[in-house]
């Protein structure tokens, strides 16, 4: 859909608004299986937080909590204490069932704001009692807490404005002016904090205590959680790009349209320069007008599998002219004069289709059946060339985005390729000149890909937690290597000693990384070991400093053993390796000799330069830009290292850190894993290629008209390409043709 939600800032000169474009619909089944997903992010982020405020409320750690607010009933030291102790046995007591209720409370509040049920205390709404000052002994508690949830509601702002859009189209809602209620902020988080809080602790003067806590407690979370679920609802093709442009409006007057069509009107500017004049209100078509231009063009198109292609071929060269050669004939007949950039633009739509050797025959046989459908659709309604969320664009669109990586063998494409055969028939098939029929197919092909997108997404996520495993432990080794790179820099180390340190040392620091990320004392253990690795290899002079490695070396020398994997033990890397540091050891220990030359004191081993090889293998500019502008639904083609024709893969998911790019078939299943090393690699020696890119259509032929305009090619004389227009039908025996 074409969702256009207005944020506006009004000045003296006017307002500018930013129109937010390309949401698409998402189908009722998709969006259930969105849906669990961000709640089971939400429940598994808060359920460790909350466990972790209330153990807290029960030890009696937290200090706003242990502490009453000033002037709540002026407790004396007795009574605060009292007051402290008693707070800590209830929640220690009540704290067990809070995980059930607070659930039992969201999912109410949740469906209730699913439902489109407004947020209201009472009977049109979930039963939520407001945060109001009704409890006149403790006034300043309940500032207090109030204060805690408007500061949870403003760090959530920040991510908000692509979080709620994309919240927007999984909820399937509109955009529209009103503030959005999403159903994952703060608001209805502290509605179910709040009937949770006052249902397990009544008692004046605890409810909002124990909610405060928790409600500071979960603000960092909840910040965490809208990126999360941001980022989740980013890889699932919503949203994929946040597109805004701007218009600026002067007070009093009324809103200017959004420029829709600017490619068609590019397209109009450079393939018909000269307008014709405009037609007086007296000249406009009538519908029998309409209809009796329709009629002939139907025939004319059909001649030729009717037998009568004889009239149109001797007029034609090639097939793609029989458009032009209509376009005359109708209006030599005294029908509307057909615009030819019509014919340019259909030409150059189902030449994006007839030209792509990856997608299958029967596809191209679905789009040769609806080409008299298009010209028909675009000579009732110019608007299905110049406006983006037209119903026969969508249509189209959705059809063509769903047809790649079709397996005719598979049995679930298959199905659709039924369903889309069944649909191209009742829109060529039916006699009706206007265009509910586009409507009704794409709604019933949005009926099917709702189910097929859920299904997608449901594989996807099984596929997802061991690549993002994977994905953390290459950020933690590339973090770890950068780390021992600038703790070495400066330092006399021995090349095999940074060899190690680059391969064993990495790992053993990415470990740490990944086990103990808010610590950073062990990190700094590890660098301290790699230091004595380094001091046990060096020679020493000083008879305390021998003594020293007599202790420290049998404990190194077992770290090591101990952490060789048990797949590389015995294995000549690490032979080589032990072998070299038991002799360098062995020097570091023995007395120097007297008196010690200076041209046999130890030289430090100089830092080997990158070796040309490496620069090599570093991907190019244009290689980066081409893996950094993949977007998920982009098709790929892998080629075979046989003769197999090559492998369609849809790129499905950029790990967090970018270490990991998946790619899927067709119905979610794993096509492939690349690294962007790999798939660097192979875009440089030519063996993988962008075929097929998710935009639209008709976006994708109107940017390649005005590219071979702008770059100097003309367009071909047979309207931009015969097979466009070539019919599906085949024709008959001894045509010219």
């Amino acid at each position: 859909m074409n969702a256009t939600p207005n944020f506006g800032r009004r000045d003296a000169q006017g307002e500018v608004i930013l129109d937010v474009h390309d949401l698409r619909e998402v189908g009722p089944a998709e969006a259930a299986g969105l849906i669990r997903e961000c709640q089971a992010l939400l429940y598994k982020r808060f359920d460790s937080a909350i466990w972790r405020a209330l153990d807290e409320l029960a030890s009696g750690s937290p200090s706003a909590a242990s502490t009453p607010p000033p002037g709540s009933a002026q407790l004396g030291a007795e009574a605060s204490l009292a007051a402290d102790a008693s707070l800590a046995t209830d929640v220690a007591r009540e704290r067990s069932r809070f995980f059930a209720r607070f659930r039992a409370e969201f999912d109410a509040i949740f469906e209730a704001r699913r439902a489109g049920a407004p947020r209201a205390w009472g009977k049109g709404f979930r039963q939520v009692r407001a945060l109001a000052l009704v409890e006149e002994g403790d006034l300043s508690g309940q500032v207090a807490l109030k204060k805690a949830v408007l500061e949870m509601r403003a760090a959530t702002r920040k991510e908000g404005f692509a979080f709620n859009l994309r919240t927007r189209a999984v909820m399937r809602e509109r955009p529209n002016r009103d503030d959005f209620l999403n159903p994952w902020g703060a608001e209805l988080v502290c509605d179910a904090l709040g009937n949770t809080c006052r249902g397990l602790w009544p008692a004046t003067g605890q409810w909002h205590r124990v909610m405060e806590h928790i409600v500071r407690v979960l603000t960092p979370e909840i910040v965490e959680l809208h990126k999360e679920q941001n980022a989740l609802l980013e890889q699932h093709d919503i949203l994929p790009i946040l597109k805004v442009r701007t218009r600026k409006r002067a007070q009093g007057e009324s809103a200017a349209p959004a420029q829709e069509g600017n490619l068609y009107d590019q397209v109009t500017s450079l393939f018909a320069p000269k307008a014709p004049p405009a037609e007086t209100p007296g000249d406009a078509p009538t519908a029998h007008d309409l209809r009796l231009m329709l009629t002939r063009a139907l025939y004319l198109l059909d001649a030729r599998s009717a037998g009568f292609a004889e009239r149109i071929a001797k007029r034609e060269p090639t097939a793609a002219s029989a458009l032009a050669t209509l376009a005359g004939t109708v209006a030599a007949d005294g029908g509307p004069t057909l615009n030819p950039v019509t014919i340019e633009i259909l030409t150059a739509v189902l030449d994006e289709v007839f030209d792509n050797p990856h997608l299958p025959a029967e596809v191209k046989t679905l789009f040769g059946r609806l080409q008299i459908p298009l010209l028909k659709a675009a000579l009732i309604d110019p608007g299905v060339l110049s406006q983006s969320g037209h119903v026969v664009r969508k249509f189209i669109d959705a059809l063509a985005n769903a047809s790649v990586g079709l397996r005719p063998g598979f049995e679930e494409d298959a199905d659709f390729l039924a369903l889309a055969n069944h649909l191209v028939a009742e829109i060529r098939d039916r006699p009706a000149d206007n265009l509910e029929q586009f409507a009704a197919a794409h709604a019933e092909l949005e009926m099917f890909l709702d189910s097929e997108r859920a299904q997608y997404n449901s594989r996807l996520e099984q596929a997802l937690p061991p690549l993002v495993a994977m994905d953390e432990q290459a950020a933690a080794l590339a973090l770890a290597r950068t780390a021992i790179a600038m703790h070495l820099s400066g330092k006399s180390v021995p090349r095999q000693i940074r060899d190690y340190l680059h391969r064993d040392g990495a790992i053993r620091l990415a470990g740490v990384h990944l086990q103990n990320q808010p610590s950073d004392a062990a990190w700094q253990r590890e660098l301290a070991w790699m230091d004595d690795l380094i001091f046990s290899v060096t020679p020493q002079r000083d008879r305390k400093e021998r003594l020293k490695l007599l202790e420290l070396v049998p404990g190194l020398v077992r770290d090591i053993c101990d952490r060789i994997p048990e797949n590389e033990v015995g294995t000549a890397h690490y032979k080589t390796f032990l072998a070299w540091l038991c002799q360098a050891h062995l020097r570091a220990l023995s007395p120097p000799a007297e008196p010690i030359a200076a041209a046999d004191e130890p030289q430090p081993l100089p830092v080997p330069p990158p070796t040309p090889a490496a620069e090599e293998r570093s991907p190019s500019a244009d290689v980066v830009a081409e893996i950094d502008t993949l977007l998920r639904g982009d098709w790929c083609a892998f080629a075979a290292s046989d003769e197999s024709p090559p492998l369609l893969a849809r790129f499905a998911w950029r790990a967090p850190h970018g270490t990991q790019l998946l790619f899927t078939h067709r119905d979610g299943t794993i096509a492939m894993v690349h690294t962007p090393e790999s798939l660097a690699a192979a875009f440089r020696e030519g063996t993988v290629n962008v075929v097929f890119v998710a935009t639209s259509l008709f976006e994708r032929a109107m940017e390649r008209m005005i590219a071979s305009r702008s770059t100097g090619a003309t367009m071909p004389a047979d309207a931009a390409g015969g097979a466009a227009i070539a019919l599906a039908t085949p024709l008959p025996a001894g045509s010219d043709h």
